[in-house]
């Protein structure tokens, strides 16, 4: 027909809906078809394409959305679906921290990949804040952060920059690049005596207080 298919699909299930050889992605053009998504993870692009055959929203259930950073961004910027904003994200690349920005924007859920970086652009990311700006957290109301995982690629990093990027990720800092650490006595053995890094311990550190230092945090750092 060239009339317009008005119907409601007795599947919610991506395997039929983005079937290759029979999925709505190989209509011609958008239909009246009313269907939801209820597969735990559904890629960005295959939403896109089911979006784009019909004039109907899509309820998606999903909890958990892959991709690349353009499909992710195009998909939540689109009309054509509802029940988006919690759920985890996995995006198929490596991400600036613009870019895990603008994705951390669009959901309460937690983000996992890689955020590559220097010190200076890896400052910007955001923490994981809910729709009124404040702290996700869990049942225990302990704060969930994103699971980024980070390798500044700078060879010095200050203490108080690492201290605070730590704080942006659930995922230990690599800081394998870093040969030499700067900073105050007390955020310098605030940093090695917390957690959330790995591979330091072989890195020159640089302390810039003038006259006398704490002889146990000096030893501590030592």
């Amino acid at each position: 027909t060239t009339g317009t298919i008005t119907a409601t699909l007795d599947t919610s299930a991506i395997a039929d809906l983005h079937d290759n050889t029979n999925g709505l992605q190989n209509l011609s053009r958008a239909h009246n078809l009313t269907f939801s998504i209820a597969d735990a993870s559904v890629s960005a692009a295959q939403l896109n394409a089911l979006d784009a055959k019909t004039t109907v929203v899509i309820p998606v259930a999903s909890t958990t959305i892959t991709g690349t950073y353009a499909d992710i961004v195009a998909l939540y910027a689109s009309n054509g679906v509802s029940g988006l904003g919690n759920e985890a994200i996995a995006p198929t690349q490596t991400l600036t921290a613009a870019q895990a920005n603008a994705i951390n924007a669009l959901t309460t859920g937690i983000i996992t990949e890689t955020v590559t970086g220097d010190m200076a652009s890896l400052a910007a990311l955001t923490l994981n804040l809910d729709s009124n700006g404040a702290q996700v957290v869990d049942n225990n109301n302990n704060a969930v952060q994103n699971a980024y995982t980070i390798a500044p690629t700078d060879t010095t990093a200050s203490a108080a920059a690492l201290s605070a990027l730590i704080t942006k990720t659930s995922v230990d800092i690599d800081t394998s690049n870093i040969t030499t650490v700067t900073g105050t006595l007390a955020e310098v053995d605030a940093l090695y005596a917390g957690s959330g890094h790995a591979n330091l311990g072989g890195e020159a550190i640089t302390i810039s207080d003038t006259g006398s230092l704490d002889a146990d945090a000096f030893q501590r750092i030592n």
